[in-house]
């Protein structure tokens, strides 16, 4: 991986945990009850995971089954509704 794709990843890592905080500095509550927001911080962890997998691919091609697992995990626990 050239030194260029490696920054893209971290950099779309950046822009997505900025958003998310910019978005939840709001209450519990406010944030579970706005659709939109929880749908905008859903789509940023998203962006994310496909970051880090492809960075981590990149590093260790045989590496997938571990992000398959995760991805089953992850749906499992967003689906759960709030507290």
């Amino acid at each position: 991986m050239s030194e260029r794709d490696w920054l893209l990843f971290v950099k779309d890592i950046h822009k997505s945990i900025t958003r998310i905080l910019e978005y939840t500095n709001t209450t519990k509550s406010e944030f579970f009850n706005d659709r939109k927001t929880f749908d905008a911080v859903m789509r940023n962890l998203e962006i994310i995971g496909e970051a880090v997998k492809h960075y981590y691919n990149s590093l260790l091609p045989h590496s997938n089954m571990q992000f398959e697992n995760r991805n089953k995990r992850l749906f499992v626990i967003l689906s759960r509704s709030p507290e």
